[in-house]
């Protein structure tokens, strides 16, 4: 049950860790367990659509030392839904040792490993910007169309908030239903800086609509 370095002779005092040392070297074993699974690859995708396994390691590594219970992961990185006990969790619980949090930051790797990422990054940049462009494109258009459905929806409530306080029995004439979608149309410019700023002559014709709605009711 305690921390012990397998290197070491069983007569060298350095071969039982203190219990200071446990929480970093379980991180150290499920993250060596984890990393594993995939391969260079797949841990530095080159596209930022791409899922980073690294940020799944350090959510396996939170929960497996913060959970009684976790979900595990197949031999190539993919999560199964078989649930298992988790035995480093309940190694610090006995021992009165509550893990809060880990960041893994600055990841090395031997020289062979950083010159074939180096030299994948250099010719594989222009792909990647172009993917990478592709997906802000398609992102934009993904909110501007979600932002004009709001402006449709927006423009509606305003246009019509009079007729809502309106009766289905009372009948509404023409010239009511116009008076008062004119009257809404007026209140949402007014009550917007920016379509105040941006309306102004639209703003006056709707006024001078609406005058000119209310004197021909008073010739009539």
């Amino acid at each position: 049950g305690q921390s012990i370095s397998s290197d070491k002779p069983s007569d060298n005092p350095e071969k039982i860790y203190s219990w200071k040392k446990l929480p970093n070297n379980l991180v150290i074993d499920i993250f060596r367990e984890y990393i594993s699974k995939y391969t260079i690859n797949e841990l530095f995708p080159l596209s930022r659509s791409e899922t980073n396994p690294i940020s799944i390691i350090i959510d396996q590594i939170n929960t497996r030392l913060t959970q009684s219970h976790y979900f595990s992961y197949d031999n190539y990185g993919n999560q199964t839904n078989e649930t298992i006990f988790s035995k480093e969790f309940d190694l610090l619980k006995r021992r009165g040792i509550k893990f809060i949090d880990i960041v893994v930051t600055n990841i090395r790797f031997p020289a062979q490993i950083e010159e074939e990422l180096t030299n994948r990054w250099k010719t594989s940049w222009l792909d990647v910007a172009n993917k990478d462009r592709k997906l802000v494109e398609q992102q934009h258009t993904i909110q501007t169309i979600a932002g004009q459905n709001q402006a449709l929806m927006d423009y509606a409530y305003g246009a019509t908030k009079h007729l809502g306080s309106r009766q289905l029995s009372e009948n509404l004439s023409g010239k009511d239903l116009l008076t008062s979608l004119i009257k809404g149309n007026l209140e949402t410019i007014s009550q917007n800086p920016d379509l105040s700023t941006n309306l102004v002559n639209e703003y006056k014709d709707l006024s001078d609509l609406l005058e000119w709605i209310r004197a021909q009711e008073g010739e009539s």
